[in-house]
């Protein structure tokens, strides 16, 4: 399946299997949502004059994110906006919105560019917290935050903050650049170029097998709803890397750019990738 009619190239997508819903923000400041089941475009809305960034299905709502620092909640069957907040450092990242609890957490860039994170209710969009990290951000889940740098200088370190009060739950050093993390059991992905890690959450810096080949920012990762597998762009393409035997396996379908953001179907069956061709494509997992 190809979803098509994208005004540019995708920033983020999310799903929701249930609704049959599939958003996508683009880096002309434009969201669109297509049926999950054909690919059919149900709405298209502007959403600033800067690029979207970030964009998050949040049941009867579409939460997005855009280089101009402004949070917006959409209606997710018309894309008519239902509210929004100005002045919340936003950036540039796949991964940059995430719901926690009844929290709305952003990450974003402070004006001297290091990493900041914003905690919104996620009702009204008024402010929780904002804390300022070290380095600019990646990653997010439901239960923490986690602030992953965004580049490798020798010195990576894995942050954890708690989404209810901002506060740091804790920090750890790290052998690579960690690309994905899988809370729910206890993994964490690290990549250089040349090759790539999986490690428990507690021993980033340990000895261990490495594949030989690289999951690189900053482009995204993700695992696999079973923590089985990683979904990394691969170029025009995306590929699956086995956690358990380390093996890699190129996808059978191509974007004609460069590949973005990656979002697992809840069932593990399909990867949905956004290209710089403005197409979100939908590859079978392999087995």
């Amino acid at each position: 399946m190809i979803y098509t009619g994208a005004k540019a190239q995708i920033a983020s997508i999310d799903l929701d299997a249930a609704a049959d819903a599939l958003v996508a923000a683009d880096w002309r400041g434009c969201v669109s949502r297509w049926n999950l089941s054909d690919g059919a475009l149900r709405w298209q809305t502007g959403i600033d004059t800067t690029r979207g960034q970030a964009v998050l299905l949040d049941g009867p709502r579409v939460f997005v994110t855009t280089a101009g620092g402004r949070v917006l909640a959409l209606d997710r069957d018309s894309g008519e906006a239902l509210a929004g907040v100005d002045g919340v450092p936003t950036c540039n990242g796949h991964d940059a919105l995430a719901r926690c609890g009844e929290l709305l957490v952003c990450f974003g860039d402070a004006p001297d560019r290091s990493g900041c994170v914003t905690a919104l209710d996620a009702d009204t969009l008024g402010p929780r917290w904002t804390r300022t990290v070290g380095e600019r951000f990646r990653g997010a889940s439901e239960a923490t935050a986690y602030v992953i740098p965004h580049r490798y200088d020798g010195r990576a370190v894995l942050r954890a903050i708690d989404p209810r009060d901002g506060s740091l739950r804790w920090e750890r050093p790290c052998a690579a650049v960690p690309v994905a993390v899988d809370e729910e059991h206890g993994r964490v992905a690290l990549g250089e170029s040349a090759w790539t890690a999986f490690r428990p959450l507690d021993g980033l810096t340990a000895d261990g097998p490495r594949v030989a080949r690289g999951a690189w920012q900053p482009e995204p990762a993700r695992f696999s709803p079973d923590g089985s597998q990683l979904a990394v762009h691969d170029g025009f393409s995306v590929a699956f890397f086995d956690v358990r035997s380390g093996t890699v396996r190129p996808s059978r379908m191509r974007h004609t750019k460069n590949v973005g953001p990656v979002r697992w179907s809840p069932d593990g069956a399909i990867v949905y990738s956004g290209g710089w061709d403005r197409a979100v494509r939908a590859h079978p997992a392999l087995p």
